[in-house]
């Protein structure tokens, strides 16, 4: 696939998770995918590596826990609003092969706690 095509399986990435289809998000990923979440997992619940069944699970807990709030913009800059955030994909073929979310995890933490 090219790079446009990849980019666009992956805006299609955010936009399913954006209307909580999490099943249409996952869609094309690998079977033998992985994602990961960074931070320290004592320090940070959500943080480590899933494989897409897991990955399925953990959008769902976030999904219930900010219900309405789960939406994606991507932008090709850093500067916005505080809870900056950034995610790298790789693909094999024309699938996600493996997925990294950076983001500040004592903001995420905040956020979910109030929640």
């Amino acid at each position: 696939m090219s790079e446009s095509e990849n980019k666009n399986v992956v805006v299609r990435f955010f936009e399913s998770l954006s209307t909580g289809d999490i099943d249409a998000a996952l869609a094309p990923m690998d079977n033998d995918a992985v994602y990961w979440v960074s931070g320290k997992p004592k320090q940070f619940p959500l943080a480590g590596t899933y494989t897409e069944q897991q990955l399925a699970a953990v959008l769902d807990t976030v999904a219930r826990a900010t219900p309405n709030a789960m939406t994606a913009s991507i932008t090709a800059t850093t500067a916005g609003d505080e809870n900056k955030l950034f995610y790298a994909f790789e693909f094999r073929n024309e699938n996600i092969h493996s997925g990294r979310k950076y983001l500040d995890t004592i903001h995420a933490n905040e956020v979910l706690a109030q929640r």
